[in-house]
């Protein structure tokens, strides 16, 4: 069985307005979190590895989608093992809750991207000080959004450094936006469940019926 992630996605209202404020950056920073107590090492006790924690860019207009991507192995490649996964993701979402938003964290992912963003001076001793296009560039290669998606959302002015510059901080948009990450109408695919289907080479009425199972077992 060819086993790779498990996925859980969750729709959103449009984030675009809330690029000055990036409450999905400030739980992404959470969920990337590699100190002692993090998902990361929650989810490494059990076999898994957290892969990606981001909005998704379809080229959607009027809503966003958050997804959280968890890496499985050839060890953990039950329904059982799936199931763990999920809940240590739901447990940390809920404990991410139950703190609530704190400012001296979302000011430090503010810092971190606004460094991250700033031309650097260069990338080895061989090389010229980066030029701040390139640097703009290697940001723009590995942003959530492509480029016309910005272009599509964003201003003109703000189409580059949206969500890169942020500068407000609100308390109420984070909580609203964790608000949406429960299990209550959350996505929950998997290459495990792919994997069954393909092998029982299930007809589209009873792979629905699979995913939903799955959905339900989380």
């Amino acid at each position: 069985m060819n086993v790779d992630g498990i996925h859980l996605v969750f729709p959103l209202p449009d984030q675009s307005s809330l690029s000055s404020i990036a409450p999905d950056l400030y739980v992404k920073h959470l969920l990337r979190s590699k100190h002692v107590g993090s998902l990361e090492a929650s989810l490494n006790l059990h076999g898994f590895s957290l892969n990606s924690a981001r909005l998704m860019d379809f080229g959607q207009v009027g809503f966003d989608f958050f997804c959280i991507s968890v890496q499985c192995n050839a060890e953990n490649n039950q329904i059982e093992d799936e199931n763990m996964a999920i809940k240590i993701v739901f447990r940390y979402l809920a404990m991410i809750r139950s703190v609530g938003p704190l400012n001296w964290l979302h000011n430090e992912l503010r810092l971190t991207l606004q460094r991250e963003f700033a031309p650097k001076g260069k990338l080895d001793e061989s090389l010229e000080p980066m030029d701040p296009m390139i640097n703009l560039l290697l940001h723009l290669a590995s942003d959530d959004y492509s480029l016309a998606t910005r272009l599509q959302r964003f201003s003109q002015r703000d189409a580059l450094t949206a969500r890169h510059l942020i500068t407000e901080y609100s308390a109420q948009a984070i909580a609203d936006f964790l608000t949406f990450l429960t299990p209550t109408g959350v996505l929950c695919t998997s290459l495990i469940l792919v994997g069954i289907a393909s092998r029982l080479q299930l007809p589209d009425s009873q792979w629905q019926a699979l995913l939903r199972a799955g959905r339900s077992a989380g």
